[in-house]
């Protein structure tokens, strides 16, 4: 069994859904506002349907992912490695960065959404709001992946393509709208990331000029996070709890679950992820999660000590830079 075969029964299930007289490619074009040649593509099954278009013709036809998901997988679950590049981009990164972004926004859309993040590094979520924090990630992932051969480009030399910038900020604006969201953080990540930035410092591959800048997106990071750790609420309104781990835990997790989607997503070759979307395997991460929260303090809304001193420790990490 592999995606071709989970694509195969999705368009057996949605042929048996058409209404009377209404072709499979008028159903495809209309719904995805997709051209004739990208829709007959999808019908031979040279292009797979992505994520996004699955949900919005299963939404439409009222037609269930689970049962299909569920009698492919026989009982198995599925990963599939998202392995992505963040740095040089490829079409295929892009790609899989605006089939988040989609599946998102149409996450947003169902009326039970919810969607939990685990971090035991610095985490994407919500730092790629700022630009010299979501540029600092792509120069990591280089010098972590580098070819020993290869010289390294300074942080400032190197160059944070505009397109990439956008499209992360428009994720992480994008996970805001899911209507209820989870941070559940390694009470060190401000440590991490401020030990690799003095190291990178020591090594002359940051300057004093960009440690500064960095050093003031942390802060206006910290001030975010107060802020919506007070209220218990995005600026829209939206939901959030944060909690702050006292075990530092084994790997990252996450996972977005609707009435129609239910993906899990475990942390791999960081930053990548190994990503499943059966319901067996959304269970199992949802009961590590809550082991995770009995180990861990809530700081949003409630937890005001907590919240006050994980803050101030974080606050002096940072101004150590």
């Amino acid at each position: 069994m592999n995606a071709d075969t989970l694509n195969k029964s999705l368009l057996e299930n949605i042929k048996l859904k058409l209404p009377k007289g209404v072709t499979m490619a008028q159903v495809l074009m209309d719904t995805l506002s997709i051209s004739k040649e990208a829709t007959y593509r999808r019908l031979r099954e040279e292009v797979p349907l992505s994520l996004y278009e699955a949900a919005v013709l299963t939404k439409k036809l009222n037609i269930s992912l689970n049962p299909i998901i569920e009698t492919t997988l026989s009982e198995n679950s599925m990963f599939e490695l998202k392995a992505q590049h963040f740095y040089n981009l490829r079409n295929l990164d892009y790609k899989m960065l605006y089939e988040y972004l989609d599946t998102l926004v149409y996450a947003a859309g169902e009326p039970h959404s919810e969607q939990v993040f685990t971090s035991n590094v610095f985490p994407q979520f919500p730092s790629h709001k700022y630009y010299m924090l979501a540029k600092y990630n792509s120069f990591r992932w280089l010098y972590i992946n580098q070819s020993p051969s290869n010289t390294m480009k300074s942080f400032h030399e190197m160059e944070y393509p505009d397109e990439l910038f956008k499209v992360s900020a428009e994720i992480v604006d994008a996970t805001m709208d899911i209507k209820s969201t989870c941070y559940i953080w390694d009470s060190m990540i401000f440590y991490y990331i401020v030990k690799e930035i003095n190291y990178f410092s020591n090594i002359q591959l940051i300057n004093k000029e960009d440690v500064l800048k960095l050093k003031e997106e942390l802060f206006a990071l910290l001030k975010f996070i107060e802020d919506i750790a007070i209220t218990g609420r995005f600026p829209n309104g939206n939901k959030i709890q944060i909690y702050i781990s006292n075990f530092n835990s084994d790997t990252s997790y996450c996972y977005l679950d609707t009435d129609n989607l239910h993906i899990s997503m475990i942390g791999a070759f960081a930053p990548n992820y190994a990503v499943a979307m059966d319901q067996n395997t959304l269970l199992r991460i949802k009961n590590r999660i809550q082991s995770l929260k009995r180990i861990s303090n809530l700081i949003s809304e409630s937890g005001e000590m907590q919240r006050i001193q994980f803050l101030k420790e974080q606050r002096k990490m940072v101004e150590t830079l």
